[in-house]
């Protein structure tokens, strides 16, 4: 199989990612008018699908002006990101063992939910690694209609942080599936910074022996790469092709949930129910951004 023919859930680690799913990412960059030849023509892709990481404090309207929501949804499906992930990052091939602990952050809401969710479903008893920042949330409406959000406002008449919403909601159903949970909150919110203090410190230490990123679908790769960055500037050889540390699971489109296709499934309120198109779109360019860096630093070693 040709790398144009693999996508962002079939890719083997240092494939071209501008060339992933027939080159999706570069169709993507003529259809927004940006020129990914340019020094900053990768950043600039990102930027066009919004900078912030809240997905749903961008501007979707800056897309969908230009793509309908169906024309969306069909690039979504063919970028494979809403794929579910089980696999290396060097390599779908090669699946993560249950003894592996497992490695989750903070997130919205939804996201938290439906990390649980693939954590409790996994089979194995390892521990859960869990780095938290203090994001007050409440900032999307796609937060403020979720069940469990609601109930700790009406509860403390205020919104809770990340690190409280998982202490509060998560880890319970955690520990319910028979799960040890390592925690560790920080008065940061930012996710890099996290990854870094937690890999550095004596708890996270353990992770360098190798570690099961759990996440959603279109972030599992995210969180995989930014870890293994910060891994790395700890033990060098962290995660080499001779010897693969880094897995990732991650859920995916189900019955249950679904990519929007229509105005009324992509509203705010049905969240938990539909991805937005232009929301997992950004994810692919991210990660596509980040591949390409990763795949240029490995080439350098």
């Amino acid at each position: 199989m040709s790398t144009a023919e693999r996508n962002f859930a079939t890719f083997e680690f240092g494939d071209d990612p501008y060339q992933l799913a027939d080159g999706l990412l570069t169709e993507l960059a003529d259809r927004v008018n940006v020129v990914l030849s340019k020094p900053n023509g990768p950043s600039d892709l990102v930027a066009r699908f919004g900078k912030k990481e809240t997905l749903r404090e961008n501007n979707l309207e800056a897309i969908t002006d230009v793509m309908s929501l169906e024309e969306a949804a069909d690039y979504v499906e063919r970028s494979g990101i809403m794929e579910p992930l089980n696999r290396s990052l060097w390599t779908p091939d090669l699946v993560g063992g249950t003894d592996l602990p497992l490695f989750v952050t903070g997130a919205v809401a939804n996201w938290q939910d439906r990390t649980a969710n693939v954590i409790t479903l996994l089979p194995g008893q390892s521990d859960v690694h869990t780095a938290v920042g203090n994001r007050k949330m409440g900032s999307t409406d796609t937060e403020r209609s979720n069940e469990s959000f609601q109930k700790y406002v009406a509860t403390f008449e205020e919104e809770p942080t990340e690190a409280i919403y998982f202490e509060r909601f998560i880890k319970e159903r955690l520990e319910d599936a028979g799960r040890q949970v390592v925690f560790q909150g920080y008065k940061n919110a930012k996710g890099d910074e996290i990854a870094q203090k937690y890999i550095q410190s004596e708890k996270g230490a353990v992770l360098l022996d190798g570690v099961m990123v759990a996440r959603v679908a279109n972030a599992g790769l995210q969180l995989a790469l930014q870890l293994r960055k910060e891994a790395r500037v700890v033990r060098p050889d962290f995660d080499s092709k001779e010897h693969p540390d880094l897995f990732i699971v991650t859920d995916g489109v189900s019955e249950f949930f679904k990519v929007a296709r229509t105005d009324e499934e992509a509203r705010p309120e049905n969240a938990h129910k539909f991805q937005h198109p232009v929301t997992a779109l950004r994810q692919a360019v991210v990660t596509g951004k980040l591949l390409d860096e990763a795949r240029q630093q490995e080439r350098t070693r």
